[in-house]
């Protein structure tokens, strides 16, 4: 499987970042790849900061030192992605494989603040890599929640998921251009306003992937894009090292830190199962999961989405995630879910019970084409991947106790209220 990168120039984008920084770490150590270009704003002085924050000294040196890393100074928003013509032509006329994992995770911004962020850089991204001479394929980061809108559609208590496209309906159908005229022109759109999306993100993230299929399809180039899902992205359980993160880009410990800050005595959670303290489940994958299903599926030539997620068997009870919280929280007061047995209504939550609404839900995220790819599998070529969890389920979170209270920390900057906890608490 590794083979595939031999000779291979790959370009990255959020190669600073927390999946990022996995996914250079094991291309760079695992592969025989010819060489590593990653776009970063600030360049190697912001890269090296970041990576010498998350890595272990040994990791941080082998990438630091590497002579087939290149960093290059850009901006993904910006025209040409913030590079000069020549950098362009130079990069379009050696890249083989783009890898844009790049992307801001806010689940409590509106549209309108998320849609550059998400869609403009990544059809910036897409546009660079239709332009490559030599493109193989093109891989684009997204999650496993663009399609969150199908529990509100169903009257099941869990719903199954698979590895698909699944449409927005609409009272009346319109081309993708309209409803991304529509979302720039007033910040939301007839679809996203129909749909349960619960996150901003979520949408914007629906129809990038939209755009972006449709995009290599002018192209006569459809089976160069793969789309990977991740689900809840945890520490790693592996590689670079156990338990690797950076705990305020890591969406299980942002999570985890949020309900040691959160001020209430009680919190609503909206569910429609008859035994949610035992029956609401999260899917929360570790981070070298997610970056070896994408390099196997890579290499072996996927198509579509591909969820990168624990899968039923190994989902993590809703509540025993919550109570693993509750055990780091300093604050005198222990915070109670309160289920509310109601259909999801998004538009009655607060920000903070929109972050949560998931962990009242049951979600079956199918792993199909992951399984048939490890079947397809040498023994050899497993040797090693990091394509599935190796325990069932996250419900002890002590071993990142301090990136969780550092995390909650930096939730604590703004506000009196914030600034007297902090203080109080987790000084």
């Amino acid at each position: 499987m590794w083979e595939f990168f031999s000779g291979k120039n790959v370009l990255i984008t959020g190669g600073s970042g927390f999946v990022g920084t996995a996914l250079v770490y094991r291309l760079a150590s695992q592969s025989p790849v010819a060489h590593i270009y990653l776009l970063c704003r600030g360049g190697w002085g912001r890269l090296e900061e970041k990576w010498g924050f998350s890595l272990p000294l040994a990791a941080y040196d082998a990438l630091r030192k590497a002579p087939h890393i290149t960093v290059i100074e850009g901006d993904m928003l910006k025209p040409n992605m913030g590079m000069t013509d020549d950098v362009v032509r130079m990069l379009q006329e050696r890249i083989h494989i783009v890898i844009h994992s790049a992307s801001s995770i806010n689940l409590g911004r509106p549209l309108g603040y998320v849609i550059d962020a998400v869609l403009g850089g990544s059809q910036n991204v897409a546009e660079f890599a239709l332009g490559c001479v030599n493109l193989h394929r093109f891989v684009f980061v997204s999650t496993a929640y663009v399609n969150i809108f199908l529990y509100n559609q169903s009257d099941l208590p869990e719903v199954k998921v698979e590895e698909d496209m699944y449409p927005l309906q609409s009272e009346k159908p319109r081309s993708l251009e309209d409803e991304l005229h529509e979302v720039m022109q007033i910040g939301t759109s007839a679809e996203y306003e129909s749909h349960e999306f619960v996150w901003a993100y979520a949408y914007a993230k629906h129809l990038t992937e939209r755009i972006l299929v449709e995009r290599f399809d002018k192209a006569s180039t459809p089976d160069k894009i793969l789309i990977v899902r991740p689900s809840i992205i945890t520490p790693a359980q592996l590689f670079p090292c156990v338990n690797f993160q950076h705990p305020r880009s890591c969406p299980y410990t942002m999570i985890a830190a949020s309900i040691l800050v959160l001020p209430f005595s009680k919190f609503h959670v909206q569910t429609r199962l008859k035994n949610p303290q035992e029956e609401a489940n999260v899917d929360a994958v570790p981070v070298d999961v997610v970056v070896d299903r994408l390099l196997a599926h890579l290499a072996k030539g996927s198509k579509g989405p591909i969820h990168a997620v624990s899968g039923r068997d190994c989902r993590t009870i809703s509540q025993k995630s919550w109570d693993a919280g509750l055990r780091l929280r300093r604050i005198p007061w222990a915070i109670k879910i309160r289920w509310i047995n109601l259909d999801w209504d998004y538009t009655n939550l607060n920000i903070a019970e929109r972050v949560y609404a998931l962990f009242g839900l049951s979600l079956d995220f199918s792993q199909g084409k992951t399984e048939q790819l490890w079947e397809d599998l040498t023994e050899v070529e497993r040797r090693g991947l990091q394509l599935f969890m190796a325990e069932r389920g996250i419900s002890d979170v002590t071993g990142n106790a301090e990136e969780i209270r550092e995390a909650a920390r930096g939730l604590l900057k703004k506000g009196h209220r914030a600034r007297i906890i902090k203080w109080l608490f987790y000084q």
